[in-house]
């Protein structure tokens, strides 16, 4: 599981349903959830906040250079590659720590992935859920 501590940075919200957006090491996480500032205590500005998000709803790009649907889009340098029969875990060094994908490795292999290079994360918001941290205040 990724995990992101970072600090609310703005909510919009329509009806039920807000986009939130997390700021993580300069970076900023975009997740959307089924609650308002009105619902959920936790959704304020500036509240301390992590960000979750398995290893399975990242996909990976190089190169990329063209607007996508993804909300969040980080790039990161290749840390290590774990090559199995069927996926292949790819540690990257990103905006906020360290990110972990998942991806067949059929996709991996076609792509050719080294450590040292960069490539983009993509991760759709409402992949990314919220929770308020035990000890929030603390880094």
């Amino acid at each position: 599981m990724n995990r992101f501590r970072g600090h609310i940075s703005s909510i919009v919200t329509s009806g039920t349903v807000s986009r939130v957006g997390v700021e993580v090491g300069g970076a900023v996480l975009s997740a959307v959830v089924l609650e308002t500032p009105d619902t959920a205590a936790y959704l304020r500005t500036g509240g301390t906040i992590v960000c979750l998000f398995k290893e399975t709803e990242v996909g990976l790009a190089r190169a990329l250079t063209t607007p996508v649907t993804f909300g969040n889009v980080l790039e990161g340098v290749v840390e290590s590659t774990e090559n199995g029969v069927l996926f292949t875990r790819v540690r990257l060094r990103c905006a906020g720590g360290e990110l972990t994908a998942l991806v067949g490795s059929a996709e991996a292999d076609a792509m050719d992935i080294r450590t040292g290079e960069t490539l983009t994360a993509l991760i759709h918001p409402g992949e990314i859920s919220l929770m308020v941290p035990e000890e929030p205040d603390v880094p």
